[in-house]
């Protein structure tokens, strides 16, 4: 008899069997599968891998030409949370908070999307995401946050 045709059985444990879903414009599509193309995976494996692979946070972007200001953290009626350095990788979107004031009260309220940034300069940037506190060894306490300007 010769081989059967058709998928080989594969164990229920290993079967691909959720579907998620994500809206891309025609744009993302496009690098979406420009990127896959490029590591010789099909769409699929390669967006599984880009999202099931940890990536290690970046603490401080290479090439990324950081601003560093004094700045207040806001909460979402724009009253003051803290006050501290902040550190802003434009580059990439994101940026380091080191509080000088109320440590507790903001570590308390991370991870959070609803804060903005304001610094002396008068600028305020909308957080998009914070992280917990970061307690990396070589570094006071402090945030990573990505931002809008």
């Amino acid at each position: 008899m010769g081989k059967k045709i058709g998928r080989p059985k594969v164990a229920k444990k290993d079967a691909k069997i959720v579907l998620v879903g994500a809206m891309l414009s025609p744009g993302e599509a496009r690098s979406v599968e420009s990127s896959a193309r490029d590591a010789n995976l099909d769409k699929s494996k390669w967006i599984r891998k880009q999202l099931l692979t940890p990536s290690p946070q970046v603490h401080n972007p290479a090439n990324s030409n950081p601003i560093a200001t004094e700045a207040t953290l806001l909460d979402s009626d724009n009253q003051p949370l803290s006050t501290g350095s902040a550190v802003f990788f434009p580059k990439h979107g994101t940026g380091e908070f080191y509080p000088q004031t109320n440590f507790q009260k903001i570590a308390d309220i991370l991870p959070a999307s609803s804060l903005s940034l304001k610094t002396t300069a008068g600028e305020v940037c909308r957080l998009t995401e914070a992280d917990r506190i970061c307690q990396a060894g070589n570094k006071p306490p402090h945030f990573h946050f990505d931002y809008a300007p």
